[in-house]
């Protein structure tokens, strides 16, 4: 929501899925900071550096040849993100 990388439309799915909030985005960027605000920032911000990570793999894995497992490990997925950097990465091959 408030990472760049975000579309509006998986911003909405965030806050639909984990949030049960159905909210123009716009209105929400001009809601003070609160508990549940900071929350919703802050798993955005994290969807944007997984996907970014996933890029990255990505892009390590067609420039130089390393494996899924090596890219994972430079680019240093934090273990408790690995299986959403996986999803990410099939959707991003597959949609490529």
């Amino acid at each position: 929501m408030f990472s760049k990388g975000l579309e509006n439309e998986r911003c909405q799915e965030i806050l639909d899925a984990k949030y049960k909030i159905d909210i123009d985005l716009s209105s929400l960027e001009r809601v003070k900071m609160t508990d549940w605000v900071a929350e919703i920032k802050a798993d955005g911000i994290k969807e944007g550096r997984n996907r970014k990570s996933a890029e990255d793999i990505i892009a390590m894995m067609n420039e130089f040849g390393c494996t899924l497992e090596k890219a994972l490990e430079v680019v240093h997925v934090a273990e408790s993100d690995r299986d959403t950097v996986l999803e990410l990465v099939e959707e991003l091959q597959a949609s490529s």
